[in-house]
């Protein structure tokens, strides 16, 4: 835990790359940072950052933010399917 977030620290003090919000959301979720996480999301979808689609797809970390309206907000944005992508497994199950 405390690993994650000394590299949270290293990453938002660090250049603005590619993947950066989406690093940083991933890092806090695995701190239990939903806030921080729903943050850098939006961030994405706002144009200031990459998505990693298959983070939206596959990770079983993202099942915290799931049910939440910021999360599907961000899946609309990307048109993404809300409905599948907001399911408490993310869809895997089908």
């Amino acid at each position: 835990m405390d690993d994650a977030r000394a590299l949270i620290r290293v990453i938002e003090a660090g250049p603005d790359v590619p993947g950066r919000l989406s690093a940083l959301s991933r890092l806090y979720l695995a701190v239990g940072d939903t806030t921080h996480a729903l943050a850098a999301l939006e961030r994405v979808a706002s144009g200031d950052g990459d998505l990693v689609l298959s983070q939206i797809f596959s990770s079983s970390n993202l099942d915290k933010i799931r049910g939440s309206r910021r999360f599907a907000a961000v899946l609309r944005r990307f048109n993404l399917d809300v409905e599948r992508l907001t399911a408490p497994d993310g869809g895997r199950s089908r």
